[in-house]
């Protein structure tokens, strides 16, 4: 538990979050985790969940599900999962390469359970499908980062200067594309950049033609079923 923090968590308000998050994962983890009395739904904002799916999914972040992943809830409220610490996506991971193709985040922490439900995978496919019209669209993605980039200005500059010899490292492990040996490492900010464009642009034309196949991943239920 990270809030509230030790002066004002009391033993009591202790037990009472440990007890209400039990009863949240006992929902998911159950024969019942799709049943609409009993089922997740019951416990957590699903579009909240949704959308920290595929921002995740669209980045291959690998530390979702296995570290810096973090819930939180207002009194009252359902759970939340909140958006955070990207330094090891988009195939920034320095052992395992994290590819254009394959879903990184379905099977990881809650998702494992959640893509059982055929009712929450057609919600993904079809977010994912509307976000790609707008905020994750190639041109926007392009656009955002060209303005981020100036934005910043001159502290790119001196970022690089103070920082230059993480540059000169080869932190990232080598990527084998067919016979071809491709270094993933990046030496200046510009070509990081231009890494990074280009491999959101493969990675969003990747889950275009395989976003339905998350289908494959849900299964009917035998319980009355929660309709979205």
């Amino acid at each position: 538990m990270r809030y509230p923090g030790k002066t004002k968590l009391t033993p009591s308000l202790a037990k009472e979050i440990e007890l209400d998050f039990s009863k949240f994962e006992k929902s998911i983890y159950s024969y019942d985790y799709d049943n609409e009395n009993y089922g997740y739904q019951n416990w957590i904002d699903v579009d909240n969940f949704i959308d920290y799916y595929i921002i995740n999914e669209f980045t291959s972040n690998a530390d979702v599900g296995n570290f810096s992943t973090y819930l939180y809830k207002e009194p009252g409220g359902k759970y939340k999962m909140c958006v955070w610490d990207f330094n090891n996506a988009c195939n920034n991971f320095p052992n395992d390469i994290y590819g254009r193709a394959g879903f990184f985040v379905a099977e990881s922490g809650y998702y494992n359970m959640l893509f059982k439900d055929e009712a929450f995978c057609e919600r993904v496919i079809e977010r994912y499908k509307e976000l790609r019209k707008t905020y994750l669209s190639d041109q926007n993605i392009t656009s955002y980062i060209d303005e981020a980039n100036a934005w910043l200005g001159p502290a790119v500059a001196r970022n690089y200067d103070r920082w230059k010899n993480a540059f000169d490292t080869d932190m990232l492990s080598l990527e084998t594309d067919g016979a071809e040996v491709v270094n993933r490492n990046q030496y200046t900010p510009e070509q990081a950049v231009g890494v990074l464009k280009g491999w959101l642009t493969e990675r969003g034309e990747w889950l275009d033609e395989n976003i339905d196949v998350l289908r494959f991943f849900g299964h009917p239920s035998n319980t009355k079923r929660w309709n979205p």
